[in-house]
């Protein structure tokens, strides 16, 4: 124990020469990384890995808490002898059902991953209180494994307009593979997102110049009103560009005799029309940004760590790329992407949503 404090001791001070802002123990006080909820909980057993061999830690019981706060206490033996930010990791409950839980020795206790997840989370959040207790700047719920959860994607480049260069000519490289356009399909690794796809696209020169998240609402398993009324979705709307505002689709009966007929409406709200044509003009993204710098407000800069943690999922993406070899599909200028996009979506049954101008 000695000798692991002085070796910690020696890795703060180098990362204070580094001239880090933010330090960290680097978990050294943990027999693992992935283990240490079991130095948080009873349930556990230490076993061998049949396929490798390696030491396993597996639930195999009901999960009691232990006396919280062995996280926290690498954090208080970290401030002792540093006063720059410190930053402490917990692993992520969708990584401790991934690794910990097995389907034959687990199952009496937890029938299904995703039970033994749940019960993951009191005890963690339990312990982030602690680290946020102990002034910790920075907790860190960190699954190394985020990558996987990335299902196929399309990457396209925009070919020449009219009177416009395509992405080659544009760059000067007719070998470039960066692409212009990128559409994937993405999972949130925790039990509250789990089996809810996340759809992404962004690209240049397409239809529109716009930005806006879709919260698509599932269909119903039955309907009332009967197959001939036809399946509707409401979906919420928030509008970040070029006109800010939220909309909300909802179904509603269409007046009239007739019959029931359902039809698709908006509820919508636009900065413009709910407070006048002045506050429907929104100034250019760098232009916000230089003001705010002048004003001191810090509201849309992001973090350094929050930029970290975003490469840090990207990353993996782009190193699969890469190593593929392939190069971005093609697709003409003012489109919505290159066609393969649109099996993206319809292998899953859905469609992107329109570009609207």
């Amino acid at each position: 124990k000695r000798l692991m404090g002085d070796a910690i001791r020696y890795v703060v001070a180098m990362q204070e020469s580094a001239g880090l802002d933010v330090i960290t123990d680097g978990e050294w006080w943990r027999k693992s990384y992935i283990g240490v909820i079991a130095e948080l909980a009873h349930g556990f057993e230490l076993s061998t890995n049949p396929a490798d061999g390696r030491p396993w830690t597996i639930v195999v019981d009901k999960l009691s808490p232990k006396t919280p706060g062995f996280i926290a206490n690498e954090v208080r033996f970290l401030k002792q002898f540093t006063n720059r930010a410190v930053k402490a990791t917990l692993p992520a409950p969708a990584l401790l059902g991934e690794r910990m839980w097995d389907p034959e020795r687990s199952a009496k206790a937890y029938p299904t991953r995703e039970a033994f997840i749940r019960d993951c989370v009191p005890i963690l959040r339990r312990e982030v209180e602690l680290l946020r207790d102990e002034g910790v700047t920075i907790i860190q719920i960190d699954d190394p494994h985020l990558c996987l959860f990335v299902d196929d994607s399309v990457r396209g480049q925009y070919l020449p307009d009219d009177d416009k260069p395509g992405y080659l000519e544009h760059v000067g490289d007719p070998a470039s593979t960066t692409e212009s356009f990128v559409a994937l399909k993405a999972h949130l690794s925790n039990w509250r997102w789990a089996g809810t796809p996340f759809y992404l696209r962004t690209g240049k020169r397409l239809r529109a110049r716009t930005s806006e998240i879709a919260v698509v609402f599932k269909d119903a398993p039955h309907s009332i009103f009967g197959a001939e009324a036809g399946r509707h979705r409401n979906i919420l709307t928030i509008v970040l560009q070029p006109n800010e505002g939220i909309e909300l689709g909802v179904t509603i009966k269409e007046p009239g005799p007739g019959g029931m007929r359902l039809i698709d409406v908006p509820l919508d709200m636009s900065f413009a029309e709910a407070l006048g044509p002045e506050a429907g003009f929104v100034a250019d993204a760098y232009e916000r940004l230089i003001m705010d710098v002048i004003r001191g407000n810090q509201t849309l800069f992001m973090r350094g760590d929050e930029v970290e943690a975003a490469w840090a999922w990207t990353d993996p993406v782009i190193e699969a790329w890469e190593k593929r070899g392939d190069a971005p599909l093609p697709y003409d200028s003012g489109s919505s992407g290159p066609t393969e996009a649109l099996a993206l979506m319809h292998r899953d049954g859905r469609r992107w949503r329109e570009i609207r101008k």
